[in-house]
């Protein structure tokens, strides 16, 4: 009795079996590409491609003995027969520039995601150091304003304890009312101004915040597309 027939065989479909040799030598190809991204027609690739399909035919050729492929003993058939088997040239490979092409975009992509994340954090820092020195400069400034006032108004008690008439007189015409007045308003304006202002930058870091989660989550997707 043959022993190859004393245990039970794999029974698949032709097609099954074709399905299989199609997707390991598609794998294969792949994994060629990555550590020889040369061109197709670079002689010691092509070599190398050679060696690897004769590889993975013989080990198809010595796995037929285990299989039965639509019901039919293989270990008479010629493996090509089986496979209808096609060469590497009507192999579609990978091409090797459009491969680089896309790991450049994966690169410039993570070098986006990183300068949007920094915006996104250092922007608000920015605002409100920006927010601080105007309220700093501006109440220094109103402070600055206060204090010539009260200190005017001092002169001018003293002064109306020696001659009420004229010393009151000589304080109000060395005031310039005109431009206290008007340096008090354009505080008050910035001030306005600046509040106004708070409502857009809160709207724009809310757009960076969406805009880098986005980038997050299409870049987690794609890495898991690649790894799948």
């Amino acid at each position: 009795m043959d022993f190859q027939s004393d245990y039970e065989k794999i029974d698949l479909s032709k097609q099954d079996f074709q399905y299989v040799f199609n997707n390991i030598l598609q794998a294969i190809m792949a994994k060629l590409n990555l550590h020889l991204p040369a061109a197709q027609n670079d002689p010691l690739k092509e070599q190398v491609s050679t060696i690897l399909e004769e590889f993975l035919i013989n080990t198809f050729d010595n796995s037929k003995y285990s299989i039965l492929a639509d019901g039919l003993d293989l270990q008479n058939v010629s493996i090509h027969d089986i496979l209808s088997l096609k060469t590497l040239e009507n192999v579609e490979k990978i091409d090797s520039e459009i491969t680089l092409k896309l790991r450049k975009i994966f690169q410039e992509f993570e070098q986006e995601t990183v300068d949007v994340t920094k915006l996104r954090r250092d922007l608000p820092k920015q605002a409100s150091e920006v927010y601080s020195d105007i309220i700093k400069q501006t109440d220094g400034e109103v402070s600055e304003i206060i204090s010539m006032i009260e200190q005017q108004s001092q002169e001018y008690q003293k002064e109306q304890q020696v001659n009420n008439d004229d010393g009151f007189e000589k304080i109000i015409e060395s005031m310039d009312f005109p431009q206290i007045n008007q340096n008090y308003t354009d505080h008050l304006q910035l001030l306005n101004e600046t509040n106004k202002n708070l409502p857009s930058l809160k709207i724009e870091f809310e757009k960076y915040n969406k805009t880098v989660q986005f980038l997050e989550d299409a870049y987690q997707q794609q890495l898991k597309e690649m790894e799948g």
